[in-house]
């Protein structure tokens, strides 16, 4: 079932990348930055060869001698929420996948993609994002670092993918079958032809294990945007709420709900932020 979620969403989003790539107009972004397509399909190719390179350097150096935890994610969502700035991408249903390589040393790869069902071509119907990153306890506390390369086909006209770098720090509290994790992370934003910003965030994550075979999630964050993806900057929250159904020691069967709201009072018309509520469904698979 991964496997074919996940390949129907590669399959649709490179059809749909090859015919952008000949498309020979030009846009103007809202800065009044005059910007050639032809350019920015050149830059975003070199940048999704970098970041496949990267992705791949862990892989040739360790998978002789370390022992990879496979993932693979595949989930039906009523809409795509960007939980960062708490606004809604694409308002609609679509399937998200993902695949994930967990090295015993830290470092993991991951490869994530969103596809709409709805052919409109109206916000971000479509994404594929590449990540690598380092995780590593220090004493009581767990770091973490990663840098991802969002790209994003024809959301900002070819030149609106983004790089982000992030930095972030947390720290386990087991009482039990309850684990609480506070957490602080540092995210910055930027994206090709837009503002970039930093989005700093504090937050808490509650897990609750009732049962061998059921466990309960609940998450809390407030985060500050200086103004990335020519936002206007400002507060806002988010919470998170979700039920993990463990079928097997490797297979989880998962639901949840997402909710967004704006702290800041945001009046300007071309960032309408307001409370959004997305749920979804799907499952996770392990992979010894």
């Amino acid at each position: 079932m991964d496997t074919y979620v996940s390949m129907g969403l590669f399959r649709d989003y490179h059809e749909e990348l090859t015919f952008a790539i000949y498309m020979s107009q030009s846009s103007l972004d809202r800065e009044g930055r005059f910007l050639q397509e032809g350019v920015q399909v050149n830059q975003k190719w070199i940048l999704i060869c970098a970041a496949l390179a990267a992705l791949m350097l862990p892989v040739g150096a360790q998978a002789q001698t370390k022992a990879v935890q496979w993932t693979g994610e595949a989930a039906f969502a009523t809409g795509y929420l960007l939980g960062d700035v708490g606004k809604m991408g694409y308002r609609g249903p679509g399937q998200k996948a993902s695949i994930t390589a967990a090295f015993a040393d830290g470092w993991f790869v991951n490869l994530w993609a969103w596809r709409a069902y709805a052919d409109n071509r109206s916000g971000l119907y479509a994404e594929v994002d590449y990540t690598l990153g380092y995780n590593r306890t220090v004493g009581d506390y767990d770091l973490n670092f990663s840098i991802s390369y969002y790209d994003l086909p024809r959301q900002f006209q070819s030149h609106g993918d983004v790089f982000q770098p992030i930095v972030g720090v947390s720290r386990s509290f087991v009482f039990g079958w309850q684990t609480v994790t506070p957490y602080v992370n540092f995210k910055g934003s930027f994206p090709v032809g837009y503002r970039s910003g930093l989005l700093s965030e504090v937050g808490v994550n509650d897990r609750f294990d009732l049962s061998e075979h059921f466990s309960l999630i609940a998450g809390a964050r407030v985060l500050y945007d200086t103004g990335a993806y020519n936002n206007t900057a400002g507060w806002n929250v988010r919470g998170d709420l979700a039920g993990i159904v463990h079928l097997d020691p490797t297979l989880d069967l998962k639901f949840g709900v997402q909710v967004a709201t704006p702290i800041s009072h945001f009046t300007d018309p071309l960032d309408p932020r307001r409370t959004e509520v997305v749920g979804w469904t799907g499952i996770t698979k392990r992979f010894p």
